[in-house]
């Protein structure tokens, strides 16, 4: 998945297989994407990420992970375009025992 952030100052892709997801600042004037400072982060080995949303607050990200089937709430900030993991949460009922992805 990649999307803009709220503001359009930012680009955001999971990735599934390196468990990240990737920031990027975007020069609109120029149609260039340059890495962020740091220019991702990072979700527990084997979760694999696979979409995101924004809060309409424009400063919460919440990242669904396919294998870990688990939502985590980020803080975003937009004026730099860094999310911090605040909460996770499982997607699944106390006690399931069965097979999951999210997607």
């Amino acid at each position: 998945m990649i999307q803009s952030d709220p503001s359009g100052s930012f680009v955001l892709h999971v990735d599934l297989g390196l468990d990240l997801i990737f920031v990027w600042k975007f020069d609109a004037e120029n149609g260039l994407l340059t890495p962020n400072d740091p220019p991702a982060v990072s979700l527990p080995p084997g979760d694999g990420p696979r979409h995101f949303c924004f809060h309409p607050n424009g400063r919460w990200c919440y990242s669904i992970q396919e294998e870990g089937s688990n939502i985590v709430l980020f803080d975003y900030d937009p004026a730099t375009g860094r999310l911090s993991s605040r909460q996770t949460i499982s997607s699944l009922p106390n006690g399931f025992a069965g097979s999951n992805f999210c997607s």
